[in-house]
């Protein structure tokens, strides 16, 4: 600092000493103050302060401003610091909150992973039998995620003599081999191919349901289709049938079956007979697909408690082959002639050649015992929709 800068000394050094006339120092120079080191009055006052004790004040005051200034620098970088190793300790404390959080988390979306493939693996059908094909086991990539169950080809007594008016008389028919559903089509595998699930009691497992016949011969166009198959139908939707005779049904497509192609389709009557007695020569002679004891194959109206149930919860026939009895009703081809089996071909058979109502077989959830024996005939009209009818699908 300049000696010239310190007015209160200047203004010292004037009120001590009168000489030069200086009445206001404020604006004197350097040239003046050296005036004063040469005068008698201001050297020989013990009371003023010299040049060199002047300059020894301010730069001892320079120096306690920048000491203080040093402290306060220290005292808030001090505090940074002090802050900086707070939050450290804090996030130290918080770090092992937040892996025990994280692993919290992992635990239970792990743990609900295992709970839902336990509950899916109690809940899916799970049945092998020797003579199930698959789709791996054809060079065909089959959506049906189902398997189907081969049926190998012979004679059985269709119908029965101790049925009803239409089961009668009992009577023998040869029928080719044919590949048939394990289970009822499911409301998962109707969605996957149709794009919607009209089926009144949701459940993917569940077989599906509310479907009409006309829905039904649909279903299995398309999933041919779909899995480069020949459909098994020729349909036609701008025409009316004329073999179709009953007044109340609205739609009366034109469908005519393929009998040669390789697609899905629905069995005929005796062919769902034959599979649901158990195939050639209907070994054990059961009342019910697979027993004689109903609750043990079939969901009915005293044990379905008012509602479907999911496929293959039941116990199968020998041939492996679920719910052929109760919990919905099954379409078949096959128009609904009462006095069929009386002039019913031996071979193949594949129905009347007209009529009102197409056949539905199997019993339902919603009806007694005796809708689910093997022989009982059902019926119902083509564009009809019912919250127990269904159907499964067959390929020759």
């Amino acid at each position: 600092m300049h000696r010239g800068d310190d007015l209160k000394v200047f203004e010292q050094r004037v009120n001590k000493c009168g000489c030069h006339g200086m009445n206001n120092p404020r604006y004197y120079n350097d040239e003046d103050l050296s005036a004063f080191d040469s005068c008698e009055f201001w050297i020989k006052d013990p009371n003023v302060l010299s040049k060199e004790e002047i300059d020894q004040e301010v730069q001892a005051a320079a120096e306690r401003e920048k000491k203080i200034k040093n402290s306060s620098e220290r005292a808030f970088s001090g505090g940074i610091l002090r802050k900086e190793k707070q939050e450290r300790q804090e996030a130290k404390q918080q770090k092992p909150v937040m892996i025990i959080i994280g692993a919290s988390i992992i635990f239970v979306i792990i743990v609900g992973f295992i709970l839902k493939n336990v509950s899916t693996e109690k809940n899916s059908p799970a049945v092998t039998h020797p003579n199930t094909i698959t789709a791996d086991s054809t060079n065909v990539k089959s959506v049906y995620k189902e398997a189907l169950v081969r049926i190998e080809g012979g004679n059985f007594n269709m119908g029965s003599d101790d049925g009803g008016d239409d089961a009668r008389p009992a009577h023998m028919v040869t029928l080719k081999s044919f590949s048939i559903g394990k289970y009822p089509v499911t409301q998962k595998e109707y969605e996957e191919v149709m794009g919607y699930n009209p089926s009144n009691f949701k459940g993917q497992n569940r077989p599906v349901e509310s479907v009409s016949w006309y829905d039904a011969v649909e279903y299995c166009n398309k999933l041919s289709e779909k899995e480069g198959l020949t459909p098994a139908y020729t349909i036609d939707k701008s025409r009316q049938d004329y073999n179709n005779t009953n007044d109340d049904d609205n739609m009366k497509w034109v469908v005519i079956w393929n009998r040669s192609a390789n697609g899905y389709r629905l069995p005929t009557e005796a062919e769902w007979e034959y599979a649901a007695k158990g195939g050639k020569g209907s070994p054990g002679n059961f009342k019910y697909s697979g027993s004689d004891n109903i609750n043990e194959v079939a969901w009915h109206k005293h044990n379905s408690g008012g509602t479907s149930h999911d496929v293959g919860i039941k116990k199968p026939n020998n041939l492996g082959l679920y719910d052929m009895s109760g919990n919905v009703d099954e379409w078949c081809w096959d128009w609904y002639d009462k006095y069929y089996y009386a002039n019913s071909p031996s071979s193949d058979p594949v129905g009347a050649s007209s009529g009102e109502h197409r056949v539905a077989r199997g019993g339902t959830w919603n009806h007694s015992a005796e809708l689910a024996g093997t022989t009982f005939r059902n019926y119902g009209r083509p564009s009809l929709l019912k919250h127990f009818d269904g159907f499964r699908v067959v390929r020759n």
